[in-house]
């Protein structure tokens, strides 16, 4: 019996809905994102392959904290 090594989504399940953790001494916090500003840069990504970051980030401007 073999796992997948790669699940597949339709979305980054990891940052829209963010995680904390650590492991091996070293600590990691990825913050949620909102739904819809990465749906905008996925279909930016799928539209352009060769899409820059700073093209990105005018579609996912940043952290979406729960209020």
């Amino acid at each position: 019996l073999q796992e997948p090594t790669v699940l597949p989504a339709k979305i980054p399940n990891l940052l829209i809905n963010g995680s904390s953790g650590i492991a091996v001494g070293m600590a990691t916090n990825i913050p949620p994102h909102n739904l819809n500003e990465v749906c905008n840069g996925l279909t930016m990504l799928i539209d352009n392959p060769d899409v820059t970051v700073d093209e990105l980030m005018t579609q996912i401007k940043g952290p979406d904290f729960p209020t």
